[in-house]
């Protein structure tokens, strides 16, 4: 995991703690949250085990976010569920009764060596309208972190012609790139439209937001539904409540973004983040 926590998702290798002490699922997360003050947390674990894992997380005060590591069968799928029967039953043992020794284990991180943080981007996301154009900012900190700036929407009057709309959101656009300086452009591809006429218009918004990128000579990576929503919360069916409870965890926001529109083009942007190696484009 943390080999693809820092070749894949670029997470600066200094901000992952190893703990080879939290041996076991209760420890773990009781180690978490009195030696790290860990108030929250995503957990990545088999998806049979994540309903206890969330559990003892909730008995020990610590919100908690399941993803499943792997959605395959196993074969000795039986098995595995049955000693997660026992350990369910262990679990209430665990937070009720067990004294814990969790504080005697030392752990090593030292195991690591950090690696060198690449030089900072500032990503500018979209999630494309015509009505209402979303869109979000994110930059790299001096710790490599992806981090919040701004997000909004850009709105154009429902009475305007589509060519006014166009040039209303053009002007727009070149104000926030001229504003924000992006090294990344993310824009969310149109995967399918059930009305053709309102696909067509969006596919226009989309054609305006590409040629400015161009014009500007930022790079503009295209990513599709499906790669959002497995890039904010590891799952390619997840909700809309459940990305924007995802994304606001990753950018430590005291409240989900609003409009919708905004709280998607974060997504978009840490998405495209994440698939820049596909970038297109720019200078």
């Amino acid at each position: 995991m943390h080999d693809t926590l820092v070749t894949k998702y670029n997470v600066p290798t200094e901000r992952i703690t190893i703990d080879f002490g939290g041996r076991r699922t209760y420890d773990t997360c009781m180690r978490a949250k009195t030696l790290w003050n860990v108030d929250s947390a995503i957990l990545v674990s088999q998806g049979f085990h994540l309903p206890r894992a969330n559990w003892t997380c909730e008995q020990l005060g610590i919100e908690s976010v399941g993803v499943s590591a792997s959605i395959q069968t196993y074969v000795r799928d039986r098995a595995y569920r049955f000693r997660e029967l026992l350990a369910t039953y262990k679990a209430f043992f665990d937070v009720y009764v067990r004294t814990p020794d969790y504080l005697e284990r030392e752990f090593e991180d030292d195991l690591v060596t950090p690696m060198p943080n690449k030089h900072p981007e500032r990503i500018l996301g979209f999630d494309p309208g015509y009505g209402r154009l979303g869109f979000g900012v994110l930059h790299r900190n001096e710790r490599g972190e992806l981090v919040y700036d701004t997000c909004g929407v850009i709105t154009t009057l429902s009475e305007a012609s589509m060519p006014e709309r166009l040039h209303e959101i053009a002007q727009d656009l070149r104000t926030l790139i001229s504003k924000h300086q992006p090294d990344l452009i993310a824009l969310e591809e149109l995967f399918f439209a059930q009305n053709t006429t309102t696909g067509l218009k969006v596919a226009e918004v989309r054609g305006v937001i590409q040629l400015l990128a161009a014009e500007a000579g930022v790079p503009c990576v295209e990513v599709k539904p499906v790669e959002v929503k497995m890039a904010v919360t590891g799952q390619g069916n997840a909700d809309k409540r459940q990305m924007q409870k995802m994304i606001t965890m990753l950018l430590r926001l005291d409240t989900i973004p609003s409009p919708d529109d905004a709280a998607d083009a974060l997504g978009v942007a840490w998405a495209g983040y994440a698939h820049r190696d596909r970038r297109s484009g720019g200078g």
